[in-house]
């Protein structure tokens, strides 16, 4: 039954599908755009391993960004094969390497036993650092803590892109002798000597905020990969052990990954200079740099394997051959070598893509608004009018179930949530974002923690700080004082 569902899928896919399908050896890239079924080739291509070769569920790792996705292809999975789609290792990379540090907590040390630092946490501890080191290019007189925001921002940024407070130091210490070195005017020398001393203390601040962390038994979202790539590269034994059961590696939106992730993919693929490692990304989301999405990791798969056997989805299941080409009109000078224009498989015409120029954000949810509540208007107005026993009541008309607004930010979901609310129209907001990291339970999770611990003194601190209390700072260490 299984093998014959499979059959019936496999024989719907196109001739690049199918090859991506069916190449089961060696590196393969796949260059998919929207619409071009990765998620069913990507499942199908696991579900063809394990009926072809000798590979069981347990020695396939398949990594995607969100555990949406993942539990997508878990579903698709189950649906062809049956109850051994559930063994199979489908995950986020911060799901896997977080389930490592589980199963092995002896090789991690350092971060076994700690608890995710909350942005509170964070800022608490830059504060300290700040506050009670004597540096002076990140401290400004005027507001010692006025480049905390941008440190923070700078220590998860290296961090995503494996680079630790050493990594940083050797680094910096060799841009500051290329500069010494370098033909520039005094001003130009002198600017970027500045920048790396800048640079320098920010290593510093880095190291510090490292150590305490560990002070306080805290890590960072992105110490979970940092941490696994630093013990895969220092335990070979361990790493061998990985190799051998991971034999089979795929990764969705490939363009979305950073360095420290692209880091563990190499040392888990480097059991051979062509190793079973499969990966799907879309070149045109790269050059945007949505999530830290890059074309370089293209360019730079395509030259760690030269042998590697690249696949380009061309045919597009979603959209009309309008969108698609003004789509890609947009976007066609800034596209590398590996651009690809794409061709719809809708074969009716599709309608004129109208240009609305607006001049606020306010305006622009309005409109929004106020178009989806008359299309919703018209529609209902066909069914009234349309004979009822009629298929085709409301026919060319688009019911509220079939609308959605896409935004970039789930900050921007208000001001369109609010214009729907003033028309009258009912929505509801999709996302996948964690209940417990929104700011504002974080800040109720401290206030419990404070309840829990009354008589600790950090603990009160923290809830003091909320702002919805409105106390300053000043009246807050008096109080504890």
């Amino acid at each position: 039954q299984t093998s014959s569902k499979f059959k019936n899928e496999l024989t719907r896919l196109n001739k690049e599908q199918r090859e991506a399908v069916e190449t089961i050896a060696g590196p393969v890239m796949v260059i998919a755009g929207p619409g071009t079924g990765k998620t069913q080739i990507l499942t199908l291509r696991i579900a063809n391993i394990l009926m072809k070769t000798d590979a069981s569920p347990e020695n396939i790792l398949a990594l995607t960004f969100t555990e949406s996705a993942a539990s997508n292809i878990r579903k698709r999975l189950v649906g062809l094969i049956g109850t051994q789609g559930y063994y199979a290792n489908i995950a986020t990379f911060h799901g896997f390497c977080n389930q490592i540090i589980q199963d092995y907590p002896e090789k991690f040390p350092d971060i076994i036993g700690s608890s995710p630092a909350t942005q509170i946490n964070k800022i608490s501890i830059l504060r300290k650092i700040i506050g009670s080191s004597g540096f002076k290019k990140i401290k400004p007189s005027g507001d010692f803590y006025y480049y905390i925001p941008a440190i923070s921002k700078n220590i998860r940024d290296l961090k995503n892109e494996g680079v630790d407070p050493d990594g940083l130091r050797k680094s910096v210490e060799s841009q500051k002798k290329n500069i010494k070195l370098a033909r520039l005017t005094a001003k130009q020398r002198a600017n970027n000597l500045a920048q790396a001393d800048k640079n320098m203390e920010l290593a510093q601040a880095y190291a510090l905020y490292q150590k305490e962390l560990r002070r306080r038994k805290l890590y960072d979202f992105e110490d979970m990969i940092l941490e696994t790539v630093k013990v895969l590269q220092k335990d070979k034994d361990f790493l061998l052990d990985l190799q051998e059961k991971y034999q089979y590696i795929l990764v969705d939106e490939h363009q979305d990954t950073n360095g420290s992730q692209n880091r563990a993919l190499e040392l888990l693929s480097g059991y051979d200079r062509n190793p079973n490692l499969f990966i799907v990304g879309d070149e045109k989301q790269a050059i945007f740099r949505f999530q830290g999405a890059s074309l370089e990791n293209f360019v730079y798969f395509k030259n760690k394997f030269p042998k590697v056997r690249l696949v380009s989805l061309r045919q597009n299941y979603r959209s009309t051959q309008e969108i698609l080409d003004a789509s890609h009109s947009l976007i066609e000078k800034k596209t590398a070598s590996l651009a690809m224009k794409l061709e719809s498989q809708e074969k009716k015409a599709g309608k004129k893509i109208k240009i609305c120029r607006l001049e606020s954000i306010e305006a622009e949810c309005e409109f929004i608004a106020d178009k989806i509540k008359n299309l919703i208007d018209k529609s209902r107005l066909m069914k009234s009018i349309a004979d009822p026993r009629s298929r085709k009541a409301g026919s060319g008309k688009t019911p509220a179930e079939e609308m959605a607004v896409l935004y970039r930010e789930n900050k921007d979901a208000l001001a369109v949530s609010e214009a729907l609310s003033r028309n009258g129209v009912s929505f509801a907001v999709e996302s996948d974002e964690n209940i417990l990291e929104d700011s504002e339970i974080k800040k109720l999770n401290v206030l419990f923690e404070a309840i829990e611990n009354f008589a600790g003194p950090e603990h009160m601190a923290k809830a003091l700080h909320l702002d919805f209390f409105g106390l300053e700072p000043i009246e807050i260490y008096k109080s504890l004082g």
